[in-house]
């Protein structure tokens, strides 16, 4: 099936979106297809099907597919971006932590040395 952070679709779903066309010529089926994903690209993606659906096809409709699809590139890359941000941020606590060790280690060695030299 079709898998991602947008939602899910299987087989089943794309069979009963068929079905439902069939039966229902109006954008209902198409909408009830769509609210399966939670992003607004899909919709769109969907509602342009449909267009086409009822327009025969036509290929002025069809000049609205790059846009669209580089609309869903540009989304997965800031997807992308943001994964890779979340998971950077831990490192901003890497310093304090290396500061930290080396403060108690000069400490530790500091007393050392400083009880040493008094027995």
């Amino acid at each position: 099936g079709l898998r991602s952070g947008m939602g899910y679709c299987g087989a089943k779903d794309i069979e009963t979106l068929i079905e439902e066309i069939d039966f229902d010529k109006s954008i209902t089926p198409y909408q009830n297809f769509a609210k399966k994903f939670e992003t607004n690209i899909i919709y769109q993606l969907v509602m342009m099907i449909y267009q086409l659906d009822i327009n025969g096809y036509d290929v002025k409709y069809l000049h609205n597919f790059p846009l669209l699809i580089e609309n869903i590139r540009q989304a997965k890359i800031e997807n992308m971006i943001a994964i890779r941000k979340s998971n950077m941020s831990y490192l901003t606590v890497l310093p304090i932590i290396a500061l930290l060790v080396v403060i108690f280690s000069l400490s530790f060695f500091i007393l050392t040395v400083i009880g040493g030299s008094i027995s």
